[in-house]
């Protein structure tokens, strides 16, 4: 079992690499050329890229080139409680009362709970989903009683 730890601390871009990588990003967020991507190696070796890895080139280029830091970790990784709170932005007693409830599946390491990242970030989207159903809610019914009226450019 992989426990993230301090050594998967984030990959932060030098500002003076930013240029670069938002280059690189418009390149690989480009049309696709005729064929499969290829990483070109320092000794002119070339390999094409396998469409998953590409992805995460892509993703991380462009995170990377927003300024954003990134990491990279197996969603089999397990993640501690305190970890899993920052990344919902909801304090650590909180999610312990949600995982309790069985809201969310963990595991007993020693006296220590442990949520596989892959549940982690499943239960944030799901969380992500019903946030914006009930905010499209509240807007259809606001519109409904006349509360709240549509600009007229999206009208």
């Amino acid at each position: 079992m992989m426990v993230m730890t301090a050594g998967h601390t984030p990959i932060v871009a030098e500002s003076e690499e930013i240029g670069q990588l938002a280059a690189l990003d418009r390149m690989l967020a480009g049309v696709p050329g005729p064929g499969p991507a290829r990483l070109v190696g320092p000794d002119g070796e070339s390999l094409e890229l396998p469409p998953t890895l590409y992805a995460v080139l892509l993703r991380a280029a462009h995170e990377l080139a927003a300024g954003n830091g990134i990491s990279v970790l197996p969603v089999e990784a397990m993640v501690t409680t305190q970890q899993a709170a920052e990344i919902l932005n909801i304090s650590r007693p909180h999610l312990i009362k949600m995982l309790e409830a069985g809201e969310m599946p963990y595991s007993m390491v020693g006296t220590h709970r442990r949520i596989r990242l892959q549940d982690l970030l499943a239960f944030k989207e799901r969380q992500y989903a019903r946030t914006q159903a009930a905010l499209a809610e509240l807007a259809r019914m606001a519109i409904e009683d006349g509360t709240y009226d549509l600009m007229p450019e999206a009208r």
